[in-house]
């Protein structure tokens, strides 16, 4: 097996650490925002998966956080909106698949930005504009922005509704 380049303009270097085999530790703590805001936790080893990570794993100033651990890594959940700058703490004894407990504790930020909620429309799109003109009105999240106020659907209306 040959080595063939993408032929990129993009170069970038990136270090990334690899444990020893049976070095149970985090690797690293990420914001994430889809399909629900969280905290990814990755760990070098696949957790058991039936611990109970309550006062485990906490996220500054958050409190009633719901865990879900899916091979090496944990979802947390805050039951709020996060936003800004927080700090995550995870506290030994955390268990790895194999029963080796995490012997030191981990503590890293988070940065969740100011982010405007993604909306999903679903269905065929027969909206009532479409059934009185014939015509379906091309929309964007920029077109329906707060910032405009629709005004470019309006436009888009008028344009439709003159043309026939």
């Amino acid at each position: 097996m040959g080595w063939y380049p993408i032929k990129s303009d993009v170069k970038d270097s990136r270090e990334v650490e690899v444990p020893a085999i049976g070095d149970f530790k985090v690797l690293d703590i990420q914001p994430r925002y889809e399909p629900e805001e969280h905290v990814l936790v990755q760990f070098s080893c696949p957790l058991l998966p039936t611990q109970a990570l309550e006062g485990l794993i906490s996220i500054s100033g958050q409190t009633d956080l719901k865990y879900t651990i899916e091979g090496s890594e944990v979802k947390v959940f805050a039951p709020g909106r996060l936003e800004g700058n927080y700090t995550v703490v995870v506290n030994e004894g955390v268990l790895s698949a194999y029963e080796d407990r995490l012997d030191k504790a981990f503590t890293g930020s988070v940065n969740f930005e100011n982010r405007m909620p993604s909306v999903t429309i679903p269905g065929k799109g027969d909206h009532a504009a479409e059934r009185q003109t014939g015509h379906a009105f091309r929309s964007s999240r920029a077109e329906c922005g707060r910032r405009n106020g629709g005004e470019n659907l309006r436009k888009q209306y008028s344009a439709i509704s003159s043309a026939q």
